[in-house]
């Protein structure tokens, strides 16, 4: 099986909600062939979708993902597993095996 890493910036409030466990899913558009095992790292951005300052970043499997059903056309939503939070570009790559990113 492949895994593809997805790279996305999520901005706040949601960034915090996921950080906290109270958000435990993502809605998108599908334009990456988002599946389950994927990885996304969310990089934080203010409301200007400019990078904040530090940078944060969460890493997190993509577990069940699901179209139609209610959602808009070419939308996906999909659950996020095991959530990291990192504080720095330097710690989230240490020690993290990536196979393939997709900006």
């Amino acid at each position: 099986m492949i895994v593809t890493v997805h790279k996305l910036k999520l901005k706040q409030p949601f960034f915090d909600a996921v950080v906290n466990g109270s958000k435990t899913f993502e809605v998108r558009v599908n334009d990456r062939n988002f599946m389950q095992g994927d990885i996304v790292i969310m990089q934080e951005v203010d409301e200007n979708a400019e990078f904040t300052t530090p940078e944060r970043f969460i890493n997190a499997d993509i577990g069940f993902v699901l179209s139609g059903h209610g959602l808009q056309e070419g939308h996906v939503a999909f659950s996020l597993l095991n959530v990291k939070e990192y504080k720095s570009h330097a710690d989230m790559w240490a020690g993290n095996g990536v196979i393939g990113l997709t900006d």
